[in-house]
């Protein structure tokens, strides 16, 4: 009975062992899509008919996971080749070599001297070494490390998220977001040209069912001619017999003009045909050459405007403050920042003065390139009002800004009619932390302290062209201040972005209430993981849909 005992003891230990390994090298598998994303192959290594994937283990059980998890996908728009090698002698060249700490083999031992060129290497070796390009510390957790200085002495380009993982720059949640909203808008992309190839594709086969048509109907006619030819000849004929006086010449005559009249008007009915055929195809070679060019043009100009639109994100970006550089004075703080496009209508803003900390989250309208410009707008006069003419008061500081909008955009002039205008709010912490100072344009701020939360409304006020007081240059234009106690609690600033996000069972706004209890609920928490959770929650809500606004929520902990 003992013995029993103990080889069930064996057995579910061996059981654990096994589960757990499998578990690391399932996760592994899963995260080869991720990595081919974020890596961009030059031309030179990627000449052949597959995406190659190579695995140095000991068994094929690595590579049969990989192979399974990437069925049916394509990378670098080329179906997937996975090959296991179970020694270093057998390596075949591949565009992602995955080596297994179960070989026990060092990676500088297995390429020596010669550094692999165009091989994106990735190891849970756990060692630093100078062939290492991306290794695991926990495949349990999927927690890995990236060496950028390898990955670019292979010739290979890392994408900016994953640099941004690199430097420590972005959480590990955001590079998996980032990497499925980067994976489904190819996907969008690649069925958008499906579309219009199959559109295409229709076009191109109308065309051909006329020529179809066409040629029956020129079959027709030299079946036609052919029974016309017989009658004829079989006319001939019985003139031959009613004519039997004639001389047998003169009857041989006549059958050969006849025959010959018959065959010219055979022949330039075809030539005719031939003719309209090889117009025919003329036209649809022009055709199909024009759609080339076209799409050429297409695609050229669109990476024209991609490249500017990215290159105007990197503007923006530069101007906001990192969270980083924020936490040098105040600790406890999170930024969940997330644009609806590639550029950003909201903004947020953030000084150190003489006198305190001043904070201001904006919200622009419209989004996109307009929004962003008008973030630049809103960001500029902020730096003047603040950092330039000292005002730190949060109701003075809006109605500088207000002024400033219409001075900027000529808002004043009344053969301008430019609405473009902005909703902020703006909060001042005083030096030692305890006491703050709000006043809000058409935004509100909230408060949660032992799990209850108090709302504070800004006015009924857009600063800027939409306001009512825009056009009254006579017209004094004055915000409420609130004071707040902040000891142990939890300050929230957003832009509206989150509430009128569609989503939820039913399609719905996800509305203030919700975020309220949101807020309550995660308040107790870290920021750090209160903007996880919030990240969480609003993918889940958003489901399938798209991100209609952008988005802003700043977190304060005191």
């Amino acid at each position: 009975m003992k013995k029993q005992y103990l080889l069930f003891l064996i057995l579910m230990y061996t059981q654990i062992l096994c589960t757990g390994q499998t578990r690391e090298e399932q996760n592994i598998a899963h995260d080869i899509l991720l990595f081919s994303l974020q890596i961009e192959w030059p031309d030179e290594y990627t000449t052949g008919e597959f995406f190659t994937i190579g695995v140095l283990d000991k068994d094929k059980r690595l590579s049969g996971y990989i192979e399974y998890n990437l069925r049916n996908k394509r990378i670098n728009g080329k179906p997937v080749k996975v090959s296991s090698f179970l020694e270093a002698d057998n390596i075949s060249y591949c565009q992602i070599l995955i080596v297994s700490r179960a070989r026990k083999r060092k990676i500088d031992e297995i390429f020596e001297k010669n550094y692999p060129r165009g091989v994106l290497i990735i190891s849970d070796h756990g060692k630093d070494e100078d062939f290492l390009m991306i290794d695991y510390t926990n495949a349990k957790i999927r927690e890995f490390d990236i060496y950028p200085e390898n990955i670019n002495k292979a010739d290979l380009k890392m994408s900016n998220d994953l640099v941004l993982y690199a430097r420590k720059k972005i959480s590990l949640q955001e590079l998996y977001f980032n990497s499925e909203k980067k994976l489904n808008e190819k996907q969008s992309k690649i069925e958008e040209q499906a579309s219009t190839l199959t559109k295409k594709i229709a076009d191109l086969d109308s065309l051909s069912s006329e020529i179809e048509r066409k040629n029956m109907v020129l079959e027709l006619q030299e079946e036609n001619l052919r029974i016309q030819s017989q009658k004829i000849e079989y006319e001939a004929k019985r003139l031959n017999l009613l004519k039997g006086r004639l001389h047998s010449q003169q009857i041989l005559l006549l059958l050969i003009i006849l025959t010959g009249i018959l065959l010219i008007g055979v022949i330039l009915l075809l030539a005719y045909n031939y003719k309209i055929k090889k117009n025919a195809n003329k036209k649809l070679t022009s055709k199909n050459e024009a759609i080339t060019r076209q799409k050429a043009e297409l695609e050229f100009k669109s990476k024209l405007i991609t490249d500017s639109i990215n290159y105007a994100k990197r503007i923006q970006s530069a101007i906001l403050i990192s969270e980083e550089e924020i936490r040098d004075n105040l600790t406890d703080v999170f930024i969940f920042y997330q644009p609806r496009d590639i550029v950003s209508g909201d903004f947020y803003w953030y000084s150190k003065t003489k006198k305190g900390h001043v904070f201001a989250s904006v919200d622009c309208t419209g989004h996109g390139v307009p929004g962003a410009l008008m973030s630049m707008i809103g960001n500029t006069l902020l730096n003047q009002i603040v950092k330039e003419k000292n005002i730190t008061r949060p109701d003075k500081i809006l109605k500088a800004l207000h002024y400033g909008i219409i001075e900027s955009l000529h808002q004043e002039k009344k053969e301008i009619y430019a609405q473009d205008g902005m909703d902020t709010a703006v909060l001042f912490v005083s030096e030692n932390k305890k006491e703050a100072i709000f006043s809000g344009a058409n935004q509100c701020i909230y408060k949660v302290q032992n799990n209850m939360l108090e709302k504070y409304n800004g006015d009924f006020i857009t600063l800027g062209g939409v306001s009512k007081f825009a056009r009254t240059s006579d017209s004094e234009i004055n915000f409420t201040s609130h004071k707040i106690n902040l000891e142990r609690s939890m300050i929230y600033l957003s832009s509206d972005g989150f509430t009128d996000q569609f989503g939820g069972p039913k399609n719905k706004k996800f509305n203030y209430s919700n975020f309220e209890e949101k807020l309550i609920a995660i308040s107790n928490q870290q920021p750090a993981n209160q903007k996880t959770m919030l990240n969480n929650t609003f993918t889940q809500w958003k489901g399938e849909n798209i991100q209609i606004d952008d988005l802003m929520v700043i977190g304060l902990k005191f």
